[in-house]
């Protein structure tokens, strides 16, 4: 992860975002659906292959943050968090969490 060799304030940033964060949809790794992160639409198709090589716990962060997020959605959208969601790997299947304070949807 892009984080781990950060300052332990961001760290903790990291940490506290992710305890808060809501489990908004469950999904097999055969169907794949889109994200709407504010104005920005993201086709997890795309990004497949990645979800694939995750472990089984591991996560696959999304937001402004090049400091945090392994997907950088925008870098200059406030509107999009630093730290805006992210896709846990949980068993065969995927996990999406969301952190902002906007909201993530899930498009099918």
């Amino acid at each position: 992860f892009p984080f781990l060799d950060q300052p332990k304030a961001l760290l903790d940033l990291l940490e506290y975002q992710l305890r808060e964060a809501k489990l908004i949809a469950k999904f097999s790794g055969r169907v794949l659906p889109k994200l709407q992160i504010s104005a920005y639409t993201i086709d997890l198709f795309n990004l497949q292959q990645r979800l694939n090589n995750l472990k089984d716990g591991s996560i696959l962060v999304f937001g402004r943050s090049d400091k945090f997020c392994d997907i950088i959605v925008s870098n200059c959208d406030q509107r999009v968090s630093r730290i805006h969601c992210y896709i846990r790997k949980n068993g065969n299947g995927f996990e999406l969490f969301d952190c902002s304070l906007n909201g993530t949807q899930v498009i099918l």
